[in-house]
């Protein structure tokens, strides 16, 4: 999946697929974070932030 693909699902009525897709890189995110003086609560913290973060920013340039 390219990343206009995946921004077009996450634009679409049901973001789900897309969403799916990107907590497939939690582990990822998970293992950097708690290999650099993080816990996972705050690798939890960081990757839904950054996800909402996200989103917010898909749905703003949506609806222009």
């Amino acid at each position: 999946m390219t990343d206009q693909e995946l921004l077009l699902i996450l634009q679409s009525a049901k973001p789900e697929k897309g969403l799916r897709k990107l907590y497939d890189y939690y582990p990822t995110v998970k293992r950097f974070i708690t290999r650099n003086g993080g816990n996972a609560s705050d690798a939890e913290d960081v990757f839904q932030e950054a996800l909402l973060s996200l989103m917010e920013k898909v749905q703003s340039s949506w609806d222009k």
